[in-house]
């Protein structure tokens, strides 16, 4: 759980970093704050994969660290994308669209608390915060500084930003579909 937290505690460095000259225009920021935002957004990476296996192979997984280590996702990968609207990187439907399935599948575990189950994380569900935190990885190494002088890579970069983003959010779909359909006993007990 602690490791957890440490992803909470430090998404508004995080922010600060991604916008530490209040520029939008990420494409100018120093490279030291680049590299510093990838390597943080790594760590991010790194403690979600340690505060699982730790837990399990200590024995403490904890009611508490089965909702605590989602939010966690949540809060730092929604705060990036919002990041990647503000610079263009991603549309702002894309960035609803995601939140959109984030909320409504902490609807349903919330609901599934209420009857006193609790929701596993699904394959689905790996797989798509996997996937972002990838997708994020390759969005701000592309931003790098060095890879923009190569031209090649330029026109690439004009797509592969929203195109990442665009995968991100149909598979981030996909996952909430599934979720949904694992949970119609759930479900059924409510509507």
């Amino acid at each position: 759980s602690q490791l957890t937290m440490t992803r909470i505690v430090l998404t508004p460095v995080f922010l600060w970093v991604f916008f530490y000259d209040n520029d939008l225009d990420y494409s100018n920021n120093n490279l030291v704050f680049k590299i510093l935002a990838l390597l943080m957004i790594l760590g991010f990476m790194l403690t979600d994969y340690l505060d699982g296996h730790l837990a399990r192979k200590m024995g403490e997984v904890s009611t508490l660290g089965k909702y605590l280590d989602p939010f966690s996702d949540k809060i730092s990968n929604m705060t990036v994308f919002l990041c990647f609207i503000a610079t263009g990187y991603a549309h702002v439907w894309m960035v609803a669209l995601i939140y959109f399935r984030e909320a409504s599948v902490e609807t349903l575990r919330t609901l599934a608390a209420s009857e006193n189950i609790i929701m596993p994380a699904r394959m689905s569900g790996k797989i798509k915060t996997a996937l972002q935190g990838i997708g994020i990885v390759i969005i701000l190494t592309g931003a790098l500084n060095p890879l923009q002088t190569i031209p090649a890579f330029r026109q690439v970069w004009e797509y592969l930003p929203t195109t990442v983003m665009g995968i991100i959010t149909i598979v981030t779909l996909a996952s909430g579909v599934d979720y949904f359909i694992a949970s119609k006993n759930i479900l059924k007990k409510f509507v």
